[in-house]
């Protein structure tokens, strides 16, 4: 069994963690560490570590294989991925437990995972370095362009502003359903999650409640900043949503409306709304017309209340804007930072619908000209450190996490490695070793039999 090396001075009362890098250990073996002290080179077991240098242990941190059950995760899955939480992007000095990651994939990150998973991704798995099974909701699967974009919900735990956080994805098993489930991702403060990524029909709400959306007139899958997005003309275009108490403002102590927001312009419209509930019971706008507030987010209750940031969204440029209210005010974030504060103003009981990108009955002068995506509402005000590591998870994925090599499973404990099969061969080819082909089409054959279509066989 391989462990990492520590090659530095460690003081009296230092933890030192053994990772373990393959395999697995049962309780009564010895852990067995290679350290020098002044005395020389010396090997010892854990248990004398302990008896020889008060003050200081040994943590024995494992790493085996995933091996939770047969519809979870086992050695049935044959490759996994070590994926790296960057500390650095997490905001604070406590951990953010129940944290959505979000885990972009593209590249040949991507192309890893493709050429080992069933069509769909329905064999994906992830798991905490603990080995303890996660939940995930797929919002976009593209092969064509080479890009993955998954939300894994952290655990307990949470994610570490001191130390890099570790998860696994597991992946390679022919037979595994898919096991995915939104709901179980966002905690029940989430009373709307609405990626936007439906290319056609009702956009659903990735929630427990519900909040399901109807498209009128903007266009579907459009370019998002995470996945796909509408596009909004600045005219009629909407997608509405009937009323839900879950979600109705009014009746909220607190409450908090984000989104990421790309304007084509501002010119023309008075109020480009990016999401509002009646007309101006409440909601979340950008300022066109009041002067000197152009492009600032703006927020109207009651029609009269009206509030807005400091500074201005720009033009043309992804950019993620929060309205937020308690007891103590209103509060305006932009790109994950405070940028204002305004009074408190207790919208009145209306029960009135909800729209995005224009009111739930279109209007002229309140529709948004531009891309909105991922749109959410809470019924408690995120903290400042957990609206900053997302905005860092959101905006650059890429450096929010980093991903291993492709790890294939170990023979030790387990099946043999699948085989993989780096030849392609064409109708009326003979194959020139037996494999399976796991993708379409799925069919199989032996050795020196024919090939009946043209296709790639991506394992054994």
């Amino acid at each position: 069994i391989g462990v990492n090396t520590i090659s530095s001075v460690v003081a009296s009362g230092t933890t030192i963690t053994i990772i373990l890098a393959t395999g697995s250990i049962s309780e009564g073996n010895t852990v067995t560490v290679d350290y020098t002290r002044s005395s020389g080179s010396v090997i010892d077991s854990a248990t004398n570590i302990l008896a020889n240098f008060a003050g200081q242990s040994v943590t024995v941190e494992l790493d085996a294989w995933c091996d939770i059950s047969s519809t979870a995760c086992n050695t049935d899955w044959g490759f996994r991925k070590k994926i790296t939480i960057d500390n650095a992007k997490v905001s604070g000095s406590s951990n953010l437990s129940d944290f959505p990651i979000l885990v972009s994939f593209t590249g040949s990150d991507f192309t890893d995972v493709e050429d080992e998973t069933q069509l769909n991704g329905e064999d994906i798995r992830f798991t905490d370095q603990q080995g303890s099974l996660l939940q995930y909701e797929i919002e976009e699967y593209d092969e064509t362009n080479n890009k993955m974009a998954i939300w894994v919900k952290s655990n307990t735990t949470g994610i570490s502003p001191d130390d890099d956080t570790i998860i696994y994805l597991y992946y390679g098993n022919s037979g595994a359903l898919d096991i995915s489930n939104a709901t179980d991702v966002w905690d029940v403060n989430y009373k709307m999650v609405q990626h936007l990524q439906e290319k056609t029909g009702t956009h659903l709400d990735s929630t427990q409640y519900d909040n399901d959306g109807t498209n009128s007139g903007s266009t579907q899958d459009a370019v998002g900043k995470i996945g796909g997005a509408n596009d909004f003309d600045g005219v009629n275009d909407a997608v509405t949503l009937i009323f839900d108490s879950s979600i109705d403002l009014s009746r909220l102590a607190a409450w908090q409306i984000e989104a990421w927001v790309n304007t084509d312009g501002l010119t023309g419209t008075t109020f480009p709304t990016v999401f509002a509930q009646g007309t101006w019971r409440a909601g979340i706008t950008l300022s066109d017309q009041e002067a000197g507030t152009d492009g600032r987010i703006e927020s109207w209750i009651h029609d009269a209340n009206v509030e807005h940031s400091t500074n201005p969204v720009t033009n043309t440029v992804w950019t993620h804007v929060i309205l937020s209210q308690d007891s103590s005010g209103r509060n305006f974030y932009l790109n994950g930072e405070l940028d204002g504060t305004g009074a408190f103003v207790n919208p009145t009981d209306a029960n009135e619908p909800f729209a995005i990108g224009n009111l739930n009955t279109p209007d002229i002068d309140s529709g948004f000209d531009g891309q909105i995506d991922e749109v959410r509402v809470s019924d408690i005000l995120r903290s400042p450190d957990w609206i900053k590591t997302q905005f860092n998870n959101q905006d650059s994925p890429s450096t929010f996490v980093s991903f291993g090599a492709e790890e294939i499973i170990p023979a030790v404990g387990g099946p043999l490695p699948p085989v993989s099969v780096s030849d392609s061969e064409t109708a009326g080819e003979t194959v020139n070793a037996v494999h399976t082909n796991k993708r379409s089409p799925s069919d199989s054959e032996t050795a020196g039999e024919t090939v009946n279509a043209d296709q790639t066989f991506k394992r054994s």
